[in-house]
Order: structure tokens, then sequence, then C-alpha cells
């Protein structure tokens, strides 16, 4: 019994020394079970499409996957309840000091993600950073307190590290 005890304090050790000053990945709350599309509904007059393009290519990047991704102003933008979609739409209603809002359509018992409702304030549509943040929140991805990381709500430390 003091044998196994002892073992299993040596490898207790060995995994908490090889792991100090690694990086935690942090891992979605809510997850789709197929990849979700995403429309942005935001006229190209409002805001420049590269700015949709380079947030969906960083979740790209980092993993995720789209069944298909557009600028597109048709009835789904209207949707209140886009089941299998990310929409991003302008919001006029946002306080000023809201860089953005989603909304998460999910399943409660599974915390399966069924749609999400991306809100850009207005004020800050140029702002491809806010929209990278939203989408993850779109994705399943909660805030994080890791100073650099994208879903770190503190605008001024965040920047476009995903851990």
């Amino acid at each position: 019994m003091i044998k196994t005890i002892g073992s299993f304090l040596f490898f207790l050790t060995i995994a908490c020394v090889f792991s100090v000053g690694k990086q935690r990945k942090h891992l979605p709350e809510y997850v789709w079970t197929s990849p979700p599309s995403i429309v942005n509904c935001i006229s190209k007059e409002d805001m420049n499409p590269k700015i949709f393009d380079n947030a969906v290519k960083f979740w790209e990047d980092h993993g995720h996957t789209f069944l298909f991704k557009e600028n597109y102003l048709g009835d789904i933008c209207e949707s209140e309840t886009p089941y299998g979609f990310i929409i991003i739409k302008i919001s006029y209603n946002l306080d000023y000091n809201v860089l953005g809002s989603t909304e998460k359509i999910y399943r409660k018992s599974t915390s399966e993600m069924k749609g999400s409702i991306i809100h850009l304030n207005y004020f800050y549509i140029y702002d491809g950073l806010i929209l990278t943040h939203e989408i993850g929140h779109a994705l399943g991805y909660e805030h994080v307190e890791t100073i650099g990381h994208i879903m770190n709500p503190m605008r001024p430390d965040a920047d476009y590290y995903f851990y």
C-alpha cells in the first residue's frame, strides 16, 4: 500500500513539474455538433467584407470549420432563431460602451449550440478584433481572464492570441 501511494505521489510530482508554465487550452463551454454556417448581414457600405473574412479565418486557423461563409443580405438575416447559423448584424440599440453582444441559441440539457446572432455596435463595426471575439462567443467560448487571449473581455488587453 505504501509503495502504491509512493508511486502515485512520484508521478503526480512529475506531472506537476512538467505542467508548470504551460498554457491552458481553453475549450468551448457550448458545442456545435455539426459545423455552423456563418453569414455577415452587414452591408459592404457599412463594414468592409475583409473584416468578416479575417475574423472567420482566425477561427478556421484555430481548428473551427464552417459549413459555408458569406456576405449576404437575405431572409436568414431577419431570423430570430437561425438554427445552424451564426449571423452577424449591425446594432443601433447597444450602449456606446457595449462593443458587441452575442445571443446563443442552445439546448440547455446538453449545452449543444443550435444557432447564434452577433450584434455589433455600429460605432465599432470597423474593428475586426471585436467581431473575432464575438464569433468566439457564437462558437461557444466564454470570457477568460488570460491577458492577451482573444476571449478576454478587457478590450485594451485583448490581442489575437488564442491558447
